[in-house]
């Protein structure tokens, strides 16, 4: 109505819809639904994101949200990667290429996990 987003806050999603966040609440939420009709408390919020503010209810909505985190870590390569004239990733450590973006990120994470400082480096051929 007023144009603002709704925010889940339970994860803090956000919505275009007041209705699309309550659906989100029925099937994402169904097994926390003690919070969604009432002000949280601190005593509620006990487990804390190590890597920005956000607290949590529970653990498993705290990993969920880490893991978010974690997918957006290469978030700042997806420009560089991309090779426009072969719609492809590249990995600019070893050069394979990928169709998409997610299997260049879960090739980063396994095969390079122990040279990420070399990804915010410059490299010239």
């Amino acid at each position: 109505r007023n144009g603002q987003e709704k925010e889940c806050k339970l994860c803090f999603k956000k919505f275009t819809k007041r209705t699309y966040l309550i659906n989100h609440q029925n099937s994402i939420h169904k097994n926390e639904t003690e919070y969604l009709n009432r002000k949280l408390t601190a005593s509620d919020l006990k487990f804390n994101c190590t890597l920005c503010d956000k607290q949590f209810v529970n653990e498993i909505l705290l990993h969920s949200h880490l893991k978010k985190h974690e997918t957006q870590k290469f978030e700042y390569l997806r420009k560089e990667a991309y090779d426009e004239s072969t719609k492809e990733f590249k990995c600019k450590l070893c050069y394979t290429k990928y169709k998409f973006f997610s299997n260049l990120k879960a090739h980063l994470n396994s095969v390079h996990k122990e040279e990420e400082e070399f990804l915010n480096r410059e490299i010239k051929d």
